[in-house]
């Protein structure tokens, strides 16, 4: 590279006016983003180099947060740029550490840009003793010593306005710290996470002006958003949420700040399909900062802090903001986390401030009974109760049975009455089937015309005196046409007899000994169309003996057969008549279904048979029951709530 100017003093004259202007501009304190402008603008108008760019130091990262327009660095810069600027500027603090302000305050380093090799020149901008960023110069051409040796004596001068406009602005800062001190003792009012996450997002919003605060928490490598700006409730499963999620995921994996301003194409490869899917979710997105904060034991951050713009920003404003209240929020963030992880930690709030007041007393109230409550659970989960499972059901006869129509038809007569005693055998109801009348009058009409067919062809048979050929072959095929008929005559008689069983079985009758217990069964049945299979009426033995017919909830028939399995004996019951809730009478269980029952009107049960275990209710049959099976002993708190933490068992598929 030759000198960018042949005229030396010109050259000169040129450096001090430039410097002139800056120093007046410095003391006019003008916007910082107005005046970083003007800084790249001078510095390359002197340098003749178009590559200018200021950093600023955002955490343990540098953002550009001013370039010339033809500048083409990224605001998000690459990790090996970040690694030169971080030693560099590391060894310039170091010798002024160890000397003092006058030490060298830049330095000189190459880089690879583009497949380019650049010697960038960075001068180091500080407040006092603290790091602020630098001024970034690159040749792309070889550097002569001697005129690298003025660009440095050239960037140490803007250094020293460029530190003198930070001093002049540092005191309208003054408002901001008045807010941050508002901010310390907001989001330090509380040790819950959630008070604490509102707080900080809230806070944030307005100390930098943004239009929406995130803050995700990190768990493992996944990440939750816990708070919103201006929301007290969000949608988790929302698209914005789950593509924010994923993007602070990604720039969690790095551990640095991240800023994007509107170039796509300058963020990293792996944080840059996060990126575009929320933008394509979130198009009004102008600029996005996220921050990662309160790094914990196993040096990973816990938390990050996303701030969103949907209009375009001042960078360095934005950036000495988020740089000031990083470290507050990081604080009371930290502080929570520790708070959650401690165990019992609600008794915390139930702690007086004053032991010896009011609030004592109420405190050991509170704490004695935390105890009986706890002492009353462990007494229930170890005193054993008798579980026993509800049932519903009816008295019945041993021996009964329900009547059936065996045919389609009509019934013709009802020859009982309710009430009535019945033998085997005797007629309860006559059925009259005109479709079984019809086929029997039709087959009786067949076999008298096929009857008739025989005798005629028999006696032409015996008219028949000739001898000739024709004459016997006539006659054999008369013989012939007689034996079908005889044998279609057998087959209508056999018909015919079948039909005659049939309308014999028209007449139903009892087929044990016993009573008609189907109330007004004659107005029930005469009369009455029906059809094969439908009932007519019950036969039941009164004076036998009798049984419990039982259901018991498909829910609970569980309880039943576990405690039948574990059981040496028949299962026990208690049960009464409803009629009689009084009295209380004891049976056994004999036979339980091995299908449940049930349809859509009602809830699915499972029948149960029990026996009288001595003296029994006398009444009607189908009197209606309901008790309880013993089914062994349980802890007597799943007793108490068995059906409440049944429930959430079937709720939950446990």
């Amino acid at each position: 590279m030759t000198a960018p100017r042949n005229d030396v003093e010109s050259l000169v004259q040129q450096i001090d006016q430039e410097l002139d202007r800056l120093e007046k501009l410095s003391r006019a304190r003008p916007p910082e983003s107005e005046f970083f402008a003007q800084i790249t603008q001078s510095v390359s108008a002197v340098l003749s180099t178009d590559l200018v760019t200021i950093v600023q130091l955002s955490g343990s990262r540098f953002v550009s947060v001013a370039n010339l327009q033809s500048t083409p660095w990224p605001l998000q810069m690459n990790g090996d740029l970040q690694k030169l600027l971080t030693q560099h500027l590391a060894q310039t603090d170091s010798k002024q550490n160890q000397h003092n302000k006058n030490a060298n305050d830049t330095t000189a380093f190459e880089l690879d840009f583009n497949g380019v090799q650049h010697q960038v020149i960075s001068s180091r901008v500080g407040i006092g003793d603290s790091l602020w960023g630098a001024v970034l110069i690159a040749f792309s051409d070889e550097v002569d010593p001697l005129i690298a040796r003025g660009c440095r004596e050239f960037m140490s001068a803007v250094r020293e306005i460029f530190e003198d406009y930070l001093v002049r602005v540092e005191p309208q800062e003054n408002a901001e710290s008045d807010r941050l001190l508002g901010l310390a003792k907001n989001v330090h009012s509380s040790l819950e996470l959630e008070k604490v996450a509102h707080q900080v997002a809230a806070e944030t919003r307005d100390l930098v002006d943004a239009d929406r605060v995130w803050l995700s928490q990190f768990c493992g490598n996944r990440s939750r958003v816990v708070a919103i700006s201006g929301v007290e409730t969000h949608q988790r499963k929302a698209p914005t949420v789950v593509y924010l999620q994923r993007l602070i995921e990604r720039i969690g994996s790095t551990g640095v700040s991240f800023w994007y301003d509107g170039s796509v194409d300058a963020v990293d490869e792996t944080v840059r399909p996060a990126l575009i899917e929320y933008l394509n979710e979130s198009p009004k997105t102008a600029s996005l900062a996220i921050v990662p904060l309160a790094k914990g034991p196993n040096e990973k951050f816990r938390f990050a802090l996303a701030i969103e713009f949907l209009r375009p920003c001042e960078i360095p404003t934005v950036v000495r903001k988020i740089n000031r209240l990083v470290p507050h929020a990081d604080a009371a963030l930290a502080n929570s986390a520790r708070f959650e992880s401690i165990p019992f930690r609600f008794l915390a709030h139930l702690m007086p401030a004053n032991w010896t007041g009011r609030g004592g007393f109420k405190f050991f109230v509170t704490i004695a009974l935390l105890c009986l409550f706890g002492g009353l659970i462990v007494a229930g989960l170890i005193i054993p109760a008798d579980l026993e499972i509800p049932i519903r059901g009816e008295i019945r006869p041993q021996i009964e049975n329900r009547i059936f129509a065996t045919h389609d038809g009509v019934i013709q007569s009802v020859e009982v009455k309710h009430g009535q005693d019945v033998s085997p055998g005797d007629t309860l109801v006559t059925l009259r089937s005109p479709d079984l009348d019809l086929e029997l009058q039709r087959i009786a009409g067949e076999l008298a015309t096929t009857q008739q067919k025989r005798e005629a062809l028999q006696f032409a048979i015996n008219q028949q005196t000739g001898t000739s050929d024709t004459d016997l072959r006539a006659q054999n095929q008369m013989a012939a046409e007689i034996k079908d008929l005889e044998l279609r005559a057998k087959n209508l008689v056999k018909i015919y007899d079948l039909l005659e069983e049939q309308r014999d079985e028209l007449e139903i009758t009892s087929p044990i000994k016993g009573s008609v217990v189907t109330w007004e069964v004659r107005n029930l049945l005469q009369l009455r169309p029906i059809k094969s299979g439908d009932m007519l009426m019950t036969v039941s033995d009164l004076d036998g003996p009798w049984r419990l017919v039982l259901q018991v909830a498909d829910s609970d028939v569980g309880h039943v057969l576990r405690a039948e399995n574990e059981s040496a004996g028949p299962l026990r019951l208690d049960y009464c008549v409803s009629s009689d809730a009084k009295t209380k009478f004891q049976a056994t269980v004999t036979k339980i279904a091995l299908e449940t029952q049930g349809s859509a009107d009602e809830l699915p049960y499972v029948d149960i048979v029990g026996e009288f275990d001595g003296e029994h209710p006398r009444g009607h049959s189908g009197n209606t029951v309901v008790g309880r099976i013993h089914c062994g002993q349980q802890p007597v708190l799943f007793v108490w709530f068995r059906q409440v933490i049944e429930a959430v068992q079937r709720r939950f598929f446990w």
